[in-house]
């Protein structure tokens, strides 16, 4: 879902239109869809789905569970550590965006400031 602003970013900078309305609507869109079902969703998948619910026995089966045996075992615990790091390197774009997006709104307020 954040791809779609991500690649209009990349368009709206070839193009030079940095300095236009789309540019700071485009980014504020980024920013919302990318908190959205980057941060809000990876971080309800491995803390909720896999940790969290398991332990105070609100579902039936473990996540551990699905993975029975000792050979797929590790395939779990894999794919528990790549979310973990997937999460940490989210929230680290997350506040690259937060950070451009708000270079660009001061930058784009002081620009139609001077203008007037």
């Amino acid at each position: 879902m954040s791809g779609f602003s991500v690649n209009m970013r990349t368009l709206l900078v070839f193009l030079d239109l940095t300095d236009n309305i789309m540019y700071i609507l485009n980014g504020v869109m980024m920013a919302v869809t990318f908190f959205i079902f980057r941060a809000v969703l990876f971080a309800w998948v491995l803390f909720f789905k896999i940790g969290w619910q398991p332990c105070v026995g609100l579902v039936t089966g473990s996540y551990w569970d699905k993975y029975p045996d000792q050979k797929n075992a590790i395939y779990s615990k894999l794919s528990v550590v790549s979310l973990i790091v997937m999460f940490f390197i989210n929230y680290f774009w997350f506040y690259k965006i937060c950070t451009g997006l708000m270079k660009a709104v001061s930058k784009f307020g002081k620009g139609s400031k001077t203008k007037s």
